[in-house]
């Protein structure tokens, strides 16, 4: 018989052991219905526990488990929109369900769930932290579902900006509205990486299919 994962010392024990990934012996559901609990005994735990950094050993869970927390605090309030500090966990909301923990569970139901203009603080923190968690998970990528959603988001903003501009259709049409992005804008992006991406972006524009809860795995 499997332990009651809304028992306080088992989620302790599952988050502070060497294998995390022992959640994945219950089900999503269960680990849905028991989400508030989750988060916390995780928000309670120590910095630091006999197998490293709490806050790693959270961010490497699957993805998917992840997007269960995210989806969890959006849905427990009601939530119509994501802003930036919610995301990165420095707003009350984001601070005290720690919100930034899951930000590798990112979908396209939450950049969809954010304004275009704080897209970019967003992107540039879930590559930080990829970039830094990938070498210690098999599997983790910013998959190809959730760059065109935040490539989508993008454009949203690249147009209120032309807008702000002034810029006629055809000035529009013409630069592909790429030269407004600002230095640290691209930064957030990834530079060159998400450049590329553009150039070919007509074509995954009809080759990927957006789905609004797909988590990579």
């Amino acid at each position: 018989m499997l332990p009651r994962l809304s028992d306080a010392i088992v989620i302790r024990n599952i988050i502070g052991s060497s294998n995390p990934g022992k959640l994945l012996s219950f089900s999503p559901r269960l680990i849905s219905q028991n989400m508030r609990a989750f988060i916390r005994v995780i928000s309670e735990m120590p910095e630091r526990g006999r197998f490293g950094s709490t806050a790693i050993q959270v961010k490497t869970l699957p993805p998917w488990i992840l997007s269960l927390w995210l989806e969890h605090v959006m849905r427990g309030g009601q939530l119509k929109r994501w802003s930036a500090e919610d995301l990165l966990g420095r707003s009350p909301l984001g601070a005290e369900n720690r919100l930034d923990f899951a930000i590798l569970g990112l979908t396209c139901r939450d950049i969809g769930m954010l304004d275009s203009t704080e897209i970019f603080p967003v992107i540039m923190f879930y590559q930080h932290e990829l970039k830094h968690l990938k070498n210690l998970r098999d599997g983790l990528s910013f998959s190809m579902n959730l760059r065109a959603c935040v490539m989508d988001k993008v454009q949203d903003y690249l147009k209120i900006k032309a807008g702000q501009l002034n810029l006629t259709q055809e000035q529009d049409s013409s630069t592909n509205n790429l030269v407004l992005l600002d230095k640290g804008e691209v930064q957030a992006l990834g530079g060159m990486f998400f450049f590329t991406f553009w150039v070919n972006f007509g074509y995954c524009r009809k080759s990927v299919t957006r789905t609004p809860n797909q988590v990579h795995k």
